[in-house]
């Protein structure tokens, strides 16, 4: 049970860093563009 909590931390974070390297390279593009 332990070790389920801690797999699904780690899907969380990945979803997290996913997320925000995904925001912030859709923001550098964005800026480039204009």
């Amino acid at each position: 049970m332990k070790i389920d909590c801690f797999i699904m931390d780690i899907h969380q974070f990945q979803l997290i860093i996913i997320i925000i390297v995904g925001y912030r390279y859709f923001d550098l593009s964005h800026a480039n563009t204009n």
